[in-house]
């Protein structure tokens, strides 16, 4: 098995596996629940033995006492929901929209692509703000900014390459038995693309989590009483300099869980491109025969 050659990007699927695993059975795995607080043991620092329970709290507490590391796993469920929503939203109507753009050319090619320039000219933050202050802050609102910000990354990919698979003869061949042009996109051209994109929405998974956190840090994208590790770090940038927990904790599990996506994204482009696959390939290939060479001495 390839992945299991790369060590690296084991090691992040295991970390995206835990995270995901964590936050979705939070009310089981958190040490302590992450609604309860105690004035008594407000900004404790990492470590700090709890007086109602065996486990320390291992990222210390916030201000209002309520575990730090159980807040986080809490945190995490709405970050990852934006990231999938956002990918799952956007990846639909940026991969529509390329394939039709890709496979009819002409004034739908340049209506789509003249579109994807103005989104891509317009700025994140301006956008971000005007769309969030119209509607309000909340979930879904963050995630249709998400998605309006990020469909013509998916446009762009799937428009140049339905582009060099409608000259395929399979693709002519479908046209001579009757295909209509709906089944050739969904029924022909789309499964050629789904390696890339796949790819593609791994690593934006990672954006989009970079995205919503700088939203919530800025007080517009999750609101109290629900909280993400962007809103989390807003929250603790008062204590920074009295508990710099608040905000390196939270950090952290963002900083790990991005850099985990991209390199697992960067592996799955290696393994599923041709022109690199036979480096991965010729790696393990390599391993193995230095591996039996050692055995027959």
């Amino acid at each position: 098995m390839a992945l299991w050659q790369d060590k690296i990007a084991l090691l992040a699927l295991i970390w995206l596996l835990v995270v995901m695993t964590a936050t979705i059975g939070v009310d089981y795995l958190a040490p302590f629940n992450p609604t309860d607080q105690s004035l008594r043991m407000r900004l404790s620092p990492p470590m700090t033995p709890s007086p109602t329970s065996s486990l320390p709290h291992l990222f210390g507490t916030d201000a209002l006492g309520r575990d730090l590391l159980s807040r986080i796993i809490l945190a995490g469920q709405l970050s990852l929901a934006v990231g999938f929503s956002g990918v799952i939203v956007s990846g639909l109507v940026g991969v529509c929209l390329g394939l039709l753009a890709g496979y009819y050319g002409g004034r739908t090619d340049v209506i789509i692509m003249r579109a994807v320039d103005l989104q891509i000219g317009f700025p994140f933050l301006m956008l971000a703000i005007f769309i969030l202050y119209a509607l309000g802050p909340g979930f879904w609102n963050v995630v249709l900014v998400l998605a309006i910000v990020r469909w013509p990354v998916y446009a762009r990919v799937t428009r140049g390459m339905t582009m060099s698979l409608r000259e395929q003869q399979f693709i002519e061949s479908a046209k001579v038995v009757g295909c209509g042009g709906r089944r050739i996109m969904f029924r022909h051209i789309l499964p050629n693309l789904a390696s890339p994109i796949l790819v593609l929405a791994t690593l934006e998974i990672a954006r989009l989590i970079l995205a919503e956190s700088a939203l919530s840090f800025l007080g517009l994208g999750v609101q109290p009483p629900g909280t993400s590790w962007g809103r989390m770090i807003a929250d603790g940038r008062q204590y920074i300099g009295t508990a710099w927990w608040l905000v390196v904790a939270p950090g952290f599990f963002i900083f790990l869980t991005a850099l985990s996506a991209n390199l697992l994204a960067t592996w799955a482009r290696a393994v599923t491109d041709p022109v690199h696959r036979w480096r991965v390939l010729a790696g393990k290939r390599n391993r193995d025969e230095a591996s039996n060479q050692n055995n027959a001495s």
